[in-house]
């Protein structure tokens, strides 16, 4: 039984993933994710703090789908999106409530607090938020969204 080109093609990413060679959040090459645009007229993505996250996603290959103009939208491998955004404590840092605390994780020694449908932590001296996004109600749990915060880390 021959295999075409293509069909191989398609089943890279399916084997990837079952090797573990594919980290949690769904990558691509840095032109795709350079191919996102944000709508015209928002401030966040001007901002020194969106280009500090957007070159971390992209030196991490982390897929961006969409920029909503105060966040981007990345994929994770089983298809669940999440929005990412990142600010200096100077650009609208807060402290946080309980409800936003409900859990506290650790990921690289780096706490990580957060709730079903939203987390934060500190990483470069930024908040980097992910929240539940456009396809799921809730976060991934802490294992698949690892990858990112380790990314932010770096």
């Amino acid at each position: 039984m021959a295999i075409s080109l293509v069909t191989l093609l398609a089943l890279v990413p399916m084997l990837a993933g079952c090797l573990g060679a594919v980290n949690s959040a769904e990558r691509t090459s840095s032109i795709a994710i350079q191919k996102v645009s944000c709508p015209s007229g928002s401030e966040w993505p001007q901002t020194a703090d969106a280009a500090w996250l957007r070159g971390v996603l992209a030196r991490d290959r982390f897929l961006i789908t969409e920029c909503t103009g105060s966040a981007y939208t990345i994929r994770f491998r089983r298809g669940q999106q999440v929005y990412v955004w990142a600010f200096s404590p100077v650009h609208g840092g807060r402290e946080l409530d309980a409800e936003e605390t409900a859990w506290i994780r650790e990921v690289a020694g780096t706490p990580v607090y957060g709730n079903d449908i939203r987390a934060v932590w500190i990483a470069d001296g930024r908040y980097v938020w992910v929240g539940a996004g456009p396809t799921a109600a809730a976060l991934p749990p802490t294992d698949e969204l690892a990858p990112l915060v380790r990314a932010t880390l770096r």
